[in-house]
């Protein structure tokens, strides 16, 4: 199952920052979901047990907030 989020978000500055993430229920489709897109995307481990394909910047940030970062 794909479900596309948006999120804004505090990063400290003045301005709020907008993440874009799709969750899935496995890696497998987050992985094949991926590999499709045109641009680079990762696939971080979420809170909620599914799997978030995210932009490099989100996941930066994500990984910084402890989340695990899986390809």
């Amino acid at each position: 199952m794909k479900a596309k989020i948006e999120i804004t978000y505090d990063d400290g500055t003045d301005e709020e920052t907008r993440m874009t993430m799709f969750k899935f229920n496995t890696l497998g489709t987050a992985l094949s979901f991926r590999c499709r897109c045109t641009k680079i995307w990762l696939v971080v481990l979420g809170d909620d047990d599914q799997h978030w394909v995210v932009t490099p910047a989100d996941a930066a940030h994500l990984e910084r907030q402890g989340y695990e970062v899986v390809a």
